[in-house]
């Protein structure tokens, strides 16, 4: 991560460290950037196996049962995920997929689904990604919203910022039910 996103990398290194073994974060030689590596363990070796099947990124079968939970989705977004905002236009979110196929894509569409969120795939320059429309990024805002650390805000929309007179998790709710 690029130094000013240094306080995303310190979250989301405390996160991991609670569960897994994590190196220290360090900064990249040359470079305004900051990186942390975990210790290998089992766990990220299988995620590995099913991510990287023959050494090609492929979106596993079961996805569903690793996006179900709100601070997957928000640790996705906040990697590859980016808020599109129009004046015009009500906020849209919109995900970068680049390297998977189209069944993979079919894949993450269900697992959306699954939490009631509809996503359309689309080819943009040889590159697919997601789209939510307004309403259906709202869903997902609603449920991430809570675990986006304020250096990483800037992506979500104004209103569901830390700080703002709207914002207040009580109030916005969003609960999918999970079938």
């Amino acid at each position: 991560q690029h130094s000013l996103k240094l306080p995303y990398l310190e979250w989301l290194h405390s996160k991991l460290s609670s569960g897994f073994e994590v190196y220290p974060i360090r900064p990249k030689k040359g470079y305004k950037q900051h990186y942390f590596i975990t210790k290998p363990n089992k766990t990220f070796g299988l995620l590995r196996l099913k991510f990287y099947p023959k050494g090609k990124k492929k979106i596993p079968s079961d996805i569903e049962s690793l996006l179900k939970y709100p601070i997957s989705l928000a640790v996705w977004y906040m990697d590859d995920g980016n808020l599109a905002h129009n004046n015009d236009q009500e906020d849209r979110a919109n995900f970068a997929t680049c390297g998977f196929d189209e069944a993979s894509l079919n894949s993450l569409g269900q697992a959306f689904l699954r939490l009631g969120i509809v996503a359309t795939k689309y080819c943009s320059g040889g590159y697919w990604r997601i789209r939510l429309n307004s309403s259906e990024a709202e869903k997902l805002f609603v449920l991430i919203a809570p675990y986006i650390p304020i250096v990483m805000q800037y992506k979500l929309p104004e209103y569901f910022r830390l700080g703002s007179n709207i914002y207040t998790p009580s109030k916005i709710r969003y609960k999918p039910e999970i079938t």
